[in-house]
C-alpha cells in the first residue's frame, strides 16, 4: 500500500477541548474508552471524516451530534454495501454518520 501511494501518514495532535466534551456525562469506564478510542476521531476530522472500524461499542459512545461530519463504518456489519461504497468513491452516509439520530 505504501508502494501504491494508498497510505497518508498524518500528524495529528490531540484536541484536548474535544475530548472534554465527549467525555461529559459518561462513566469513568466509557471515558476511559472514549480517551483510547479518541485519536480515531481526531484524525477522521483531520482527514476525510471515515472511521472504519468493527467497534461497535466504540461507536456507540462516539454517537453525538457534534460527530456528524464523521462517517464511521463496520466492514463487517456492512459487508454488502462497503464495496460499492468504495466504488462510488464513499460519499457519506447518512446512517453511518455518527450524529445520526444522536
Amino acid at each position: 500500500m505504501y508502494a501504491r501511494k494508498k497510505i497518508i501518514l498524518l500528524h495529528v495532535s490531540t484536541n484536548p477541548e474535544l475530548r472534554l466534551r465527549l467525555t461529559q456525562g459518561h462513566s469513568p469506564e466509557e471515558t476511559e474508552a472514549i480517551l483510547k478510542d479518541a485519536h480515531l476521531i481526531e484524525a477522521a476530522l483531520r482527514a476525510n471524516g471515515i472511521v472504519a472500524s468493527l467497534d461497535e461499542n466504540a461507536r456507540a459512545l462516539f454517537r453525538t451530534a457534534e460527530l456528524n461530519a464523521v462517517t464511521w463504518v463496520n466492514p463487517f456489519v456492512e459487508r454488502t454495501r462497503i464495496k460499492a461504497w468504495l466504488e462510488q468513491g464513499a460519499p457519506p452516509v447518512e446512517e453511518w454518520k455518527l450524529g445520526y439520530n444522536a
